[in-house]
């Protein structure tokens, strides 16, 4: 049996309260089996009904959500916020990419605040005790549950990764363009250690790794601004990173929970036990 390889410690912890809109910095946060608690359980649709995300609306980036209490609190640039908390009332279906789910909305003031910022009709929803979305069964467990989120639970990033990346790029772009939910600080001189498939322990929790993540064209949005800045660091990643066709950075992860759900937190140390190619 491999042993473990450590990968470093936490340096970042974030979780996207609403699936495109900013990030929010943790210093610790509970695991569910959906993942982080509270990342993308809120999700903007139009009037289809079908996930909206920086892909097609990049001003997303600027609007900040916070969760106090049982609330969701949203805040433009200007520094002008909605309150919104959407009760389990009339479920509807909704759809993020392969997946059609049901999920809660009607808070018509928080969908009219919205559709004016981003220029668009839409509308906000969020998972409730309806709400049931299995990862791919390709890489995942019958029990296996998902978020909002592209496709799992949780992703990781590694710091020494993006610093390979970055001597690559004639300008520098910070890990916020990949919007990872656990950023470890890296072991120097092993940049994408996260590639291997296998078992993590991280702090607490234990999670299966078996899918890197595939990258879209959010990476290309300033993160700060909401604007596209080119085809950077795309092009960039492409030449060295391209795998079955597809740009790749970062690890997806899929919880595996005990009797009692983990906390993870800053400093907490992060390995990997390589899966076994003969099992």
């Amino acid at each position: 049996m491999s042993s473990a390889r450590s990968l470093g410690t936490i340096t970042g912890l974030f979780i996207y309260p609403v699936k495109g809109l900013a990030g929010v910095s943790l210093t610790e946060s509970a695991v569910e089996r959906e993942g982080l608690r509270h990342d993308r359980r809120y999700m903007i649709v139009g009037q289809d009904n079908v996930f909206r995300s920086q892909r097609q609306i990049p001003a997303m980036a600027t609007l900040r959500p916070q969760i106090q209490g049982d609330a969701l609190v949203i805040t433009n640039a200007r520094g002008e916020s909605i309150v919104t908390n959407l009760p389990e009332a009339d479920p509807e279906p909704v759809t993020v990419w392969n997946s059609t789910v049901l999920a809660y909305g009607g808070d018509y003031r928080a969908d009219a605040w919205l559709s004016r910022h981003l220029q668009e009709p839409v509308r906000l929803v969020r998972m409730g005790s309806a709400t049931d979305r299995p990862v791919s069964p390709d890489f995942a467990d019958p029990g296996d549950r998902v978020s909002f989120a592209d496709g799992f639970p949780i992703l990781l990033a590694n710091d020494t990764s993006l610093a390979d990346l970055n001597q690559r790029l004639l300008i520098p772009i910070p890990m916020d363009r990949f919007r990872a939910n656990v950023v470890v600080s890296g072991i120097p001189g092993e940049p994408w250690a996260e590639d291997t498939f296998g078992h993590y322990q991280i702090g607490e929790l234990a999670a299966l790794g078996n899918k890197l993540c595939a990258r879209c064209q959010v990476p290309t949005i300033d993160q700060a601004t909401g604007e596209r800045t080119g085809s950077e660091p795309l092009t960039t990643l492409a030449q060295f990173r391209t795998i079955e066709g597809k740009v790749m950075f970062g690890m997806n992860l899929i919880p595996r929970l005990g009797a009692q759900g983990p906390t993870i937190r800053l400093g907490d140390p992060v390995a990997v036990t390589p899966a076994d190619p003969a099992a």
